[in-house]
């Protein structure tokens, strides 16, 4: 009787030992995963905020050369352009605008 209690003790015990090391890798396989969503995480965002600077910067260089055309149109009136085109300017730089806006927008959500 006494030899069954023993063995009996010690298959529990064995069964305890393989549940906590189940858990243990359960765990550390659930720690890799969401280390390697938070990289994801990371590396999208990362993308993103490039994206945002690139057309960031695009818009800001889109800007200055409007702006620049616009000077060059009133310092010159002479070489007037036709309505088309002073319409073309105005939008273009109305659309620069709204870039930079965006672009301050979206990096402060980030």
């Amino acid at each position: 009787m006494e030899a069954d209690s023993l063995i009996m003790g010690q298959s529990s015990n064995l069964l305890v030992k393989k549940g906590v090391k189940a858990e243990e890798n359960w765990s550390d396989n659930w720690n890799g995963v969401l280390e390697e969503s938070q990289w994801e995480i990371n590396k999208w965002e990362g993308r993103c905020r490039q994206l945002v600077d690139d057309l960031g910067d695009f818009s800001d260089d889109w800007l200055k050369l409007f702006y620049e055309a616009r000077q060059e149109m009133t310092m010159y009136s002479e070489t007037e352009l036709l309505p088309q085109m002073k319409a073309f300017f105005e939008a273009c730089g109305g659309i620069a605008r709204q870039l930079k806006k965006w672009r301050v927008k979206a990096t402060k959500e980030f």
